[in-house]
């Protein structure tokens, strides 16, 4: 939410006075919920397909398909309503009657969908409370990114969402549908402190915007200095840094909290249905973390904890990258991928050029819809200039600066999360200062694009036999999951103050034999420590409750035990500073959320002294 609540601002006025009144910051709020009522009204379309699928065999026909063309005429309202707000713009003093359609609007929606568990003539089975109960939290999760800018009508959208659940959960007979319906409530107020947060920090956001234009109008009034403007503008990026980082650790919790849970949820014998429907929550999950492991990226090199290490390595070993890669995506897409054959090798960090390889490639297939996408590796001089060419879109001149912008994106007004984040191109750049070139394009409208940079050539590696060295760049994720390590059973001391995340956590280590202890701060990881003694290994969170860290924790057990048994770091942080202090702490480190197959891994890396 708080990434569009910035490019939202973007747009806003300049001639705005320096005390911002609150009607002009509804005002932004109400603009920012409509942009997201067209992925709002889409969502709830193709999720109520899926619920009438499931539910047809618990509802007769003509009730299931009232339902269902309920839910899609609701859909088309709100989609007719987003264009007609596009067409007329309204000013600011007329958005109040718009904010009012928009919370009758809401709540009908939430009604009208959430009443999908009301339609079973009998009491619904636990599958259909079970889906249902996550399709609505996953409708009220969404709110946090799009309409939580209005708090009513966020309220009021949650509210008759939630109401039928509930309705049916105190009549019902079962205890699982009643223990369901606890967690839905506790994840319901969860999210609730979530959207609060959320809230005062895009309000935020807002008046920081405002006090920004009108401290640059002021200084231009005044005559300012070039080296004052150049303060003001760093400190506007430290504020947009530490605002996605608190934005990405708190997107980062229940999402890392999610993954566990469905983990251990895909261990249970399913049946089928059901089985499919956590598949496609997995894959849902794992496209989200692809997302937030880009502004991971971008933290760390902002952050300056990645440095080139450059050797000699074979341009072969990139193209057998690119395609084994891309080969079936571009396939899929009806595209041609070529990559020309080179026999040279270059002098660079194999695993920066790969992935700004890859991050080029993976752009110039998201925006051909035919023809070819081609990569060349061309001698220049003392340099080998890689290329990729492709017949797509193109770039307008006056966005071709642009395009390496962090989140600037062409032809993508939707934020449609299947084009990506608008982070690749910015990585790239950030990428190629670092290898001390630079990213070039050259395009044309509606006639396709070119992008290069330059590395220096060099000579074959050599072992002792004079056979050229291979080895060269690192594979990226096989796209199917590895076969999980065997581990030994261990004593894990897990250490983390969000309860759900300890709750999962705990649960997903037992079920691979672990013994599992838990605390959620210093003072309780010393009574557990005390008590238990022989700790093989420790898992723990690096923000903890009053300003605390991991490195505290930590350093209280080692004066304890006058030992330290391995540790595994799991953080949710992404703020330049916290990652040097993680990158020199020495420890193991994983990034929320962490997929199962990686934690697995991890884990089996703890090995103790004692064995």
């Amino acid at each position: 939410m708080q990434t569009v609540a910035l490019s939202t601002t973007r747009d806003m006025p300049s001639d705005l006075s320096t005390s911002v009144p609150p009607s002009d910051l509804d005002a932004d709020c109400v603009r920012l919920a409509y942009a997201h009522l067209p992925s709002i009204a889409i969502s709830a379309m193709v999720s109520s397909v899926v619920l009438a699928w499931i539910g047809h065999a618990e509802v007769s026909t003509p009730r299931i398909l009232i339902w269902l063309g309920a839910v899609w005429v609701n859909s088309a309202i709100r989609l007719g309503l987003y264009q007609r707000f596009n067409r007329q713009r309204p000013r600011n003093d007329e958005l109040r009657g718009w904010r009012h359609t928009l919370f009758a609007i809401m709540g009908v929606s939430g009604a009208v969908y959430g009443s999908v568990i009301l339609l079973p003539a009998h009491e619904p089975s636990m599958l259909l409370f079970a889906v249902a109960g996550l399709a609505v939290a996953g409708h009220i999760a969404g709110g946090t990114q799009s309409i939580v800018a209005i708090p009513p009508v966020m309220a009021i959208s949650a509210v008759t969402l939630m109401l039928p659940l509930i309705w049916v959960s105190v009549h019902s007979s079962s205890e699982q549908t009643r223990a369901l319906s606890i967690m839905l409530a506790a994840y319901l107020g969860s999210v609730a402190a979530l959207s609060k947060q959320n809230y005062r920090a895009l309000r935020d956001s807002f008046r920081l915007r405002y006090e920004n234009l009108d401290l640059a109008k002021s200084l231009a009034q005044r005559n300012v200095t070039e080296a004052q403007a150049r303060e003001a503008a760093e400190a506007a990026g430290r504020d947009k840094t530490r605002f996605l980082a608190a934005a990405s650790h708190d997107l980062r919790q229940p999402l890392h909290a999610m993954t566990m849970f469905v983990s251990a949820l895909k261990a249970e014998a399913l049946p089928a249905r059901s089985a499919h429907l956590v598949s496609r929550i997995d894959a849902t999950v794992d496209a989200l973390q692809q997302q937030l492991d880009s502004l991971l990226d971008i933290s760390r090199l902002d952050a300056g904890v990645i440095t080139a290490q450059p050797r000699p390595f074979p341009v072969a070993s990139l193209m057998r990258q690119v395609e084994a890669v891309f080969g079936d995506l571009a396939q899929q897409k009806g595209l041609r991928l070529r990559v020309l054959p080179s026999q040279r090798w270059i002098l660079a960090d194999p695993d920066m050029v790969a992935q700004m390889l890859r991050n080029l490639v993976a752009n110039a297939i998201r925006y051909t819809n035919s023809g070819t996408v081609l990569v060349a590796f061309r001698p220049r001089g003392a340099n080998l200039r890689v290329q990729v060419w492709d017949t797509g879109i193109g770039i307008p001149h006056n966005q071709q600066k642009e395009i390496f912008r962090e989140f600037h994106q062409l032809g993508n007004p939707e934020r449609d999360r299947t084009k990506g984040v608008g982070l690749g191109l910015a990585i790239v750049e950030r990428l190629a200062r670092l290898l001390e070139t630079r990213v070039e394009v050259r395009s044309r409208e509606h006639r396709g694009s070119v992008f290069w940079f330059d590395v220096p050539v060099t000579t074959p590696a050599l072992d002792r036999n004079g056979a050229p060295i291979e080895r060269a760049v690192t594979e990226p994720p096989a796209p199917t999951r590895p076969s999980s390590p065997a581990m030994t059973a261990l004593t894990i001391l897990v250490v983390e103050d969000d309860a759900l995340i300890r709750e999962s956590l705990g649960l997903l280590l037992q079920s691979w034999g672990h013994h599992v202890v838990q605390a959620d701060d210093t003072a309780s990881s010393l009574a557990v420590v005390r008590q238990q003694r022989a700790i093989d290994a420790i898992v723990t969170d690096f923000r903890l409750p009053h300003e605390q860290t991991a490195l505290d924790v930590l350093a209280a057990i080692k004066t304890e035990l006058g030992t330290l048994p391995p540790v595994l770091i799991i953080t949710g942080e992404t703020p330049p500073a916290q990652l040097r202090l993680l990158q020199s702490a020495g420890h193991q480190v994983l990034h929320k959320p962490v997929a199962t197959h990686v934690l697995r891994k991890a884990i089996a890396k703890l090995k103790p002294d004692r064995e």
